[in-house]
């Protein structure tokens, strides 16, 4: 069937029929204008002639930056956490059970700068829902718990 088509494609353009097209010759157009309200369409195409991009662009970038983050300071603190339980497993004096307390207590409060950092995530999330010329732009807010499960596995 593939073979079919193509070769009725081919000849086709053998014959020309796709030489008159409209918008022969001209740029694809990207799709996001069509989203952009019309008072604002004239503002998006100077910026996008001149390499600038609007503000929900940018945004979009820091949050996928400062989630990538959070992830990461988590991820190194989960292993910093597993390598001294297993440093200290099994040992029965004073100083490795006050380490391996420190070390769960330093656990307990990454998972809960984690939790700060998504919040933080999650508010420019939601100023950048307000800014998106559309709705199926817009990102869900994250949940802090599931992201740590997500994580952990």
């Amino acid at each position: 069937m593939d073979d079919l088509v193509g070769k009725q494609i081919q000849e086709a353009m053998e014959r020309g029929d796709f030489d008159d097209l409209p918008g022969t010759g001209k740029p694809l157009r990207s799709g996001v204008e069509q989203f952009v309200p019309g008072a604002n369409r004239l503002a998006y195409k100077i910026m996008k002639d001149n390499d600038v991009q609007p503000d929900w662009i940018n945004e979009q970038k820091v949050i996928a930056h400062d989630f990538q983050q959070a992830q990461q300071k988590l991820t190194r603190a989960k292993r910093h956490f597993d390598h001294a339980l297993k440093t200290l497993t099994g040992r029965k004096d004073v100083t490795s059970i006050r380490q391996k307390f420190d070390a769960e207590d330093e656990w307990a409060l990454a998972k809960v700068r984690f939790a700060d950092d998504i919040a933080a995530v999650n508010k420019k999330i939601a100023t950048y829902n307000l800014k998106v010329p559309g709705s199926h732009l817009t990102r869900d807010l994250l949940n802090a718990e599931q992201e740590l499960e997500k994580l952990l596995k």
